[in-house]
């Protein structure tokens, strides 16, 4: 019953469905066997090849019918213990474990069948975990419960998941009147249906988006690139549209480029009318609840604490940034008065990756694709795994896979796992010192008809630790990527994977006593932090010497090492105007109120003297991590764990990026611990020290000036 961070986490990876359909029977629970049910099994790797739209049906009667037996049992409570009440909370995880699958599938493997399956699983599930959590029969029993007397003897993991339980329950609105819950439950369904609605239109504006090339005879900078010729017109896809930003010599191609993609999330599939709404029900949602707005209900369990301090934060940050970022745009003005012979250019925002990379060229010239020549995909992998091995006392090994079409009820071999597509890779994470199974994870890379492009880490079922009454039962996950995971690698593509093995990790290692602790209900704002350590690790020297073949050459280390610093002056801003923006929108909602999405755009931009090329980094028709992910009010999450990260990262530093010492305590104190623990503890039994957030500034080579008042602008 722990569902609803995790519908929020993953509706941006689903489409819209179709039509629904009829419910089906309940099979009795004493005739129920796991082998029968391929959603409900958690014996060894998942049967993918049993996972059918029909068969999900099936099984969610199976589990609805199970937990609503189990909701029945805690309403008859009379003498609660730990057991009977939080305890059947927290270890129930068959609702979260069949969306973790059944979302991956929908993904991945795409059809108009799994749509609809899919959002009837989610709809009947959302429902049912409202109504938990605005059931004031268990909210009594459960407020009993925490009032004990031998609730003051837990242990002080389980103190913190009942303080994590009672804040669900009053976020939900269990202390409304009726008449208010209510509204909240249909606020909560309308939610839902605009963040799949929103995923859909984006869908579909990327499938369908094109540009026609044919009236542009001048291709130079981009003419090596292949496009599609249908009869005599020649096409460019969405994917190619960010070459031509940066490498085509026609300014007026740019131009109209640019002007094309934010046509993305407007008609035919608008999403300007679906913003609108989301905005505006979240600041319902949050004044039925007591909160002065969106950010404020988002941040009242968080690591950052309130939306004030968030903006705060994130303001300073941006004080800071701004000199450094506006000499660099200043740069590419004058690179562009230079290429141009007209010392008054204006730099447009088409303008912006093309003289950045005529920049780099001469200042900091590096040839990337030469640099990738030296990362062959399957023997990197091999040697990231031998860090983390190294690191972590773990072992990573590639097992052998097979995918077997679905419903053709194939046997395999022994000691294979099935995968739901040809191509995916399996591994195993095993503890060095005890061979113990703690996970498995599959790699699925590569572009392909029906998969969602881009590049996620997805749990895929929720571990349990060993105890006398059950063995252990392995975590799974998996890596999702339109990136290859044959061929060669890019810098930008190890880093990414580094990002992704540092999600798999957080999961693979986690040993909590039990599964409601999973890192999935730590406070938003820590979440990254795992994750972007690890990516800070493939930005180092030391680190890619280690995973290349054969050996860099020193001057192109040299020249990669360059152009890294080159480009920080333009990147590192871009998380704080988007943290800037989302506070705008969801703190200081009722100055936006009745306002179409342009005109609010122009009006942020106005009120924060920001650059034209900040909405470019957070356009609101298209951004997923806002209106379909669960970053709203907590879009600060990746600039905030980028400096968590930054300052943690001098413990790797100090002693030796992969010093096994620096890794068991990592592993110990921050990825084994899940939710147990308040994010600024965990953190602080790393560190033994609360963060220093100036720490990101000093390695950006910037000198922190006094904190700013909060309504400050940018400068």
């Amino acid at each position: 019953m722990i569902l609803r961070s995790l519908f929020t986490a993953i509706l941006f990876l689903l489409p819209l469905h179709a039509a629904p359909a009829a419910s089906h029977p309940v099979t009795q629970a004493e005739t129920i066997t796991p082998g029968d049910h391929p959603f409900l099994d958690t014996n060894g790797p998942p049967r993918w090849s049993k996972m059918t739209p029909e068969q999900l049906r099936i099984d969610t009667e199976i589990i609805l019918q199970a937990a609503m037996d189990k909701r029945h049992e805690i309403e008859q409570v009379t003498e609660p213990t730990y057991d009977n009440t939080f305890g059947k909370v927290a270890n129930n995880m068959a609702m979260v474990n069949t969306v973790m699958r059944t979302v991956l599938l929908s993904s991945t493997c795409d059809s108009p069948e799994w749509r609809t399956a899919t959002q009837e699983l989610l709809a009947r599930f959302t429902a049912f975990d409202t109504a938990f959590w605005q059931n004031e029969t268990i909210w009594k029993v459960m407020q009993q419960a925490a009032a004990s007397e031998w609730a003051k003897t837990l242990p002080p993991h389980r103190l913190h998941f009942i303080q994590y339980v009672i804040h669900r329950f009053r976020t939900e609105g269990i202390d409304l009147p009726p008449d208010r819950r209510v509204r909240i439950a249909a606020i909560n369904q309308k939610l839902t249906a605009l963040a799949q609605q929103f995923s859909a239109n984006l869908i579909d504006s990327h499938r369908e988006w094109q540009f026609d090339l044919t009236p542009y005879a001048d291709l130079g900078g981009i003419d090596t690139l292949h496009f599609e010729q249908e009869g005599n017109r020649r096409i460019a896809r969405l994917n190619q549209a960010s070459a031509i930003l940066c490498f085509s010599d026609d300014g007026k191609l740019r131009e109209d480029v640019w002007t094309a993609l934010r046509t993305i999330g407007k008609t035919p599939h608008d999403n300007g009318p679906v913003v609108e709404q989301i905005l505006a029900l979240r600041h319902e949602q949050a004044r039925i609840l007591g909160y002065a707005s969106y950010a404020d209900l988002a941040t009242s369990r968080s690591m950052m604490g309130t939306s004030e301090a968030a903006e705060r934060h994130i303001r300073s940050m941006l004080h800071d940034l701004t000199p450094q970022h506006e000499t660099a745009l200043e740069n590419l003005r004058k690179a562009k008065a230079k290429h141009t012979r007209n010392a008054a250019a204006i730099l447009q925002p088409w303008d912006i990756g093309y003289y950045t990379v005529r920049l780099a060229r001469s200042e900091a010239p590096f040839n990337g694709y030469e640099f990738s020549q030296y990362f062959p995909a399957q023997y990197t992998f091999l040697r990231i795994f031998a860090i983390f091995s190294e690191l972590y006392g773990i072992t990573i090994t590639e097992c052998p896979a097979v995918f077997i079409e679905p419903g053709s009820h194939t046997a395999i071999m022994p000691s294979t796992a099935e995968v739901w597509a040809p191509g995916v890779r399996y591994y195993e994470v095993r503890d060095k010192a005890t061979g113990t199974h703690l996970g498995s994870f599959y790699i699925d890379g590569n572009p392909r008809p029906g998969k969602k492009p881009g590049t996620w880490a997805q749990p895929i079922s929720i571990g349990k630790p060993a105890s006398s009454l059950s063995p252990r039962i392995p975590h799974y996950a998996a890596i999702t990527t339109s990136l290859q995971s044959s061929g060669t690698l890019s810098p930008t593509d190890i880093a990414i994977y580094f990002h992704e093995f540092g999600h798999i990790l957080h999961q693979m290692l986690e040993e909590v006593e039990f599964p409601g602790l999973n890192n999935c209900a730590l406070e938003p704002d820590f979440r990254e932090f795992p994750s972007i350590l690890h990516e800070k690790l493939a930005r180092e020297p030391e680190i890619l010497a280690r995973i290349s073949l054969p050996a860099i050459p020193e001057e192109l280390f040299a020249a990669f090492a360059a152009n890294t610093r080159f480009f920080q002056a333009y990147d590192a801003i871009v998380p704080y105007y988007q943290a800037l923006i989302d506070l705008e929108l969801h703190r200081h909602y009722e100055q936006y109120a009745g306002k179409n999405i342009d005109t609010i755009e122009q009006e942020i931009t106005h009120k924060n003297s920001l650059p034209h090329t900040a909405f470019d980094a957070c356009p609101l028709r298209s951004n997923l991590h806002l209106f379909s992910g669960f970053y709203a009010g907590v879009y600060y999450t990746y600039a905030w764990d980028d400096m968590l990260a930054e300052d943690a990262f001098s413990r790797f530093r100090k002693k030796g990026l992969t010093n096994p010492e620096t890794g068991a305590e990592f592993r110990r104190s921050i990825l084994s611990k899940g939710s147990s623990k308040p994010a600024a503890e965990l953190y602080r039994d790393f560190m033994g020290r609360d963060p220093k957030p100036d720490a990101l500034l000093h390695s950006l080579g910037i000198k922190p000036q006094k904190e700013i008042p909060s309504d400050a602008k940018t400068r």
